[in-house]
């Protein structure tokens, strides 16, 4: 068995507007094996995207713990948070979020630039990534250039150019056809295999979630046995 490198601890999440308190997260219990991909599925409003966001630290649970390689994430400062965010996250979602007057290249080199690697390394290792989702020969192309198919490649490399230690991805490959989307998903899974990387994924797709190493399923804001 691998190593547990996240554990989520009696997690809620209760939001309050005009007076009206709704649950949305009613107690999670979770752990996520080191270098492994888990889908996390369940009918839109269940909690999915609530939970991804509470685990990349850009939400705050109402209660409960979130424990990172041995760290307890809930009490961060919000400058602690970003900078955990930059040194060990990816992200990924259904729309791609590519700067428009960036290239490719640049794209993908601002994760490392942000994380302050240099910048001659940045574009080595961008470069790198790029080729190896197959976009070597598109790497001066700006976003509205590129097909669906190619920006969420570019937005893959991005996620993973600086080498974290979990990636959370929001339904990726969302916006892509049936063919597009398991092309994407079958490149996204070799690379992260490659890079011993962690990976949490929200997915409304059952049969990308089969391809996944394990499936939580969420209902009502717990998970289902």
């Amino acid at each position: 068995m691998s190593d547990i490198i996240l554990k989520v601890k009696n997690l809620t999440r209760t939001y309050i507007e005009d007076k009206v308190s709704t649950a949305v997260l009613k107690g999670i219990n979770l752990e996520i094996e080191e270098g492994k991909i888990t889908a996390i599925t369940g009918k839109s409003g269940s909690g999915k995207s609530t939970l991804l966001h509470i685990l990349g630290t850009l939400d705050k649970p109402t209660s409960g713990e979130i424990i990172f390689k041995g760290k307890d994430l809930t009490n961060l400062t919000n400058d602690a948070k970003a900078a955990f965010r930059n040194k060990n996250l990816g992200f990924i979602y259904q729309f791609h979020y590519l700067l428009g007057d960036f290239t490719a290249l640049e794209n993908v080199m601002l994760p490392s630039l942000i994380g302050g690697c240099p910048e001659k390394e940045a574009r080595k290792k961008a470069l790198n990534i790029l080729e190896k989702v197959g976009l070597k020969d598109r790497v001066d192309f700006h976003p509205g250039e590129l097909s669906g198919g190619q920006r969420q490649r570019v937005a893959i490399a991005r996620a993973l150019c600086h080498n974290p230690d979990l990636v959370l991805a929001d339904e990726p490959t969302g916006n892509l056809d049936a063919s597009n989307a398991a092309s994407v998903f079958e490149l996204f899974s070799s690379l992260v295999k490659e890079k011993k990387t962690t990976v949490i994924m929200v997915t409304h797709d059952e049969s990308l979630a089969k391809l996944c190493d394990r499936k939580v399923v969420i209902k009502d804001g717990v998970i289902e046995d």
